[in-house]
């Protein structure tokens, strides 16, 4: 997996990111980077991992996130790896989850799911 500044981030996994985290306080969770003013970067993001610009893996595990998990994040449909353990997440996990098709690792765990 190839996670460099360099990558550019493909358009649509950039949406699914931005609409994935709208709810969050970005800077009390120490999410570097993350938010439209440094779209084109989203590969260099505190926890994201690209592969050709594609997003792979998400790991933003205890990072004090709060709310539920919205469901944007099931369209990055390159995804094989999500963890947000340890975190404050409600509700319930997102079906469309199930629809991935390279997701090998979830982790919820931690979490009043």
């Amino acid at each position: 997996v190839r996670s460099l500044e360099s990558q550019a981030c493909h358009p649509a996994d950039l949406r699914a990111l931005l609409d994935f985290s709208g709810g969050w306080d970005s800077k009390a969770a120490g999410l570097v980077g993350w938010g439209p003013g440094a779209a084109a970067a989203c590969c260099s993001w505190t926890g994201v991992a690209c592969d050709l610009g594609r997003v792979v893996a998400l790991d933003l595990s205890n990072r004090s996130l709060h709310g539920v998990i919205s469901p944007a994040v099931a369209s990055l449909d390159g995804l094989a790896a999500l963890n947000l353990s340890r975190n404050a997440l409600c509700g319930a996990a997102p079906e469309a989850l199930a629809r991935l098709p390279m997701l090998r690792a979830l982790d919820l765990s931690a979490n009043a799911l």
